[in-house]
């Protein structure tokens, strides 16, 4: 199956999605002189590209990011399997802290 661009966009969406993160990197608002100011929306993940290959990126505060998969950039079927197996640790790990919540409750209710 052939990755476009905007199934790879489409994916990332999804990724913000599940993690509770906007679907873009920056708002944009106008202050009181109607000149247009980007605020950064951290945790937001978005796509780069560069060297013709693709990475994605997470919005850090103060409108820095940093690259959750690596440095590099990489071909889109290869970017979408990366994307894949860190949504899944990311559920992985949000199901194991919901089993020790539940752990700690029961233990705090006997």
């Amino acid at each position: 199956m052939k990755i476009t661009k905007e199934k790879l966009k489409g994916i990332i969406n999804n990724l913000n999605y599940v993690t509770g993160s906007h679907d873009e990197p920056y708002t944009q608002t106008k202050d009181e002189n109607g000149r247009i100011k980007l605020t950064p929306n951290v945790g937001c993940y978005f796509l780069a590209g560069g060297y013709g290959g693709y990475q994605i990126q997470r919005m850090s505060k103060g409108g820095g990011c940093s690259c959750p998969l690596g440095e590099g950039y990489y071909p889109k079927a290869q970017l979408v399997l990366m994307i894949r197996a860190y949504l899944s640790g990311y559920n992985d790990a949000e199901l194991n802290q919901r089993r020790e919540m539940q752990s700690y409750n029961d233990l705090m209710a006997s």
